[in-house]
């Protein structure tokens, strides 16, 4: 029981850091033009925090990676394209 606490307040900060992460981009929108680059990462870390609330609302355990839970970092153009954190459950 203790564990599966443990994993949700993980999920919940991991969650806004994720949103702390994409207002921090737009943020830097405000002083000129962000690069496609971070565009990208903002995108990536709005979907994040979206998905892992989603999870914890919904009650199942949130994918590691990108869209589609793809370990291959090539993904598709307009896709996020960075590196990928995520906690093992």
């Amino acid at each position: 029981m203790q564990v599966k606490i443990d994993m949700l307040l993980i999920y919940r900060n991991t969650a806004k850091t994720f949103y702390a992460a994409s207002i921090f981009f737009e943020i830097l929108n405000q002083f000129g033009q962000l690069q496609p680059d971070i565009e990208t990462k903002q995108k990536y870390a709005r979907w994040k925090a979206a998905e892992i609330r989603k999870a914890l609302k919904e009650g199942w355990s949130p994918e590691c990676g990108p869209p589609g839970g793809d370990k291959d970092l090539s993904v598709p153009s307009g896709s996020p394209t960075d590196t990928y954190v995520c906690f093992l459950t």
